[in-house]
């Protein structure tokens, strides 16, 4: 549960890129940040699912060197301020080493996950959620 982490009161902080491309809601992901007609639903499942937590805000982390970050910086933005959710959204050189230094990450990636301070799985929840998701046992 996201209250074992202290989310109340404090930032969650989300690598945004890995969530989003595991919502399967960007394309050409090593390239760029190419918004398609799936990315928005994407961005408003991951809010909606920390409204429903009662995250206090969330901080984005958006990798600034990655093409269209600032046209997904804007949607993210908008789209919170559309649900009603404070956000930051912070534009830096290298996401991974920013979360790393950090305790209450919402990440896919196994380095910041296992170098970070403290994480929380939302993924489970969002990808649960799918209509057909594809799932691989890898234990």
């Amino acid at each position: 549960m996201l209250s074992e982490l202290s989310f109340d009161g404090d930032d969650s902080l989300i690598d945004f890129f890995s969530l989003l491309s595991s919502l399967e809601v960007l394309e050409e992901l090593s390239i760029s940040y190419t918004v398609i007609d799936k990315t928005e639903p994407g961005i408003e499942r991951i809010i909606a699912a920390l409204q429903k937590h009662e995250v206090s805000k969330a901080v984005f982390f958006v990798d600034a060197p990655v093409s269209n970050s600032g046209r997904l910086k804007t949607l993210i933005a908008e789209t919170a301020e559309r649900m009603v959710f404070p956000i930051d959204i912070r534009m830096v050189k290298d996401s991974d080493a920013e979360l790393k230094k950090c305790a209450n990450v919402i990440s896919g990636d196994s380095e910041v996950i296992s170098e970070c301070v403290s994480w929380y799985n939302l993924y489970e929840e969002l990808v649960a959620e799918l209509d057909h998701p594809w799932i691989t046992d890898v234990s």
